[in-house]
């Protein structure tokens, strides 16, 4: 529960912080998952684990909600 809590505090976060920080416009795809961590480049590998939905955001985004590069496909 308070991992959900963080997660939609980070995300409210970054929507405020958004227009401040360095724009990457490149599209990612994340796992909503209570346990993901990762961004993607696309459906590799790594995505396969996912159980729960996912959502393209940009990499600043996925940044900003303390996610880092899949070690499958970057």
């Amino acid at each position: 529960m308070k991992v959900m809590v963080a997660r939609y505090i980070y995300f409210i976060l970054f929507i405020f912080l958004l227009p401040f920080v360095s724009a990457d416009n490149t599209k990612v795809l994340i796992c909503l998952g209570s346990n993901a961590s990762k961004y993607h480049s696309g459906y590799c590998r790594g995505m396969k684990r996912c159980t729960h939905a996912e959502m393209w955001v940009t990499k600043s985004e996925a940044k900003l909600m303390g996610r880092t590069p899949c070690g499958y496909c970057y």
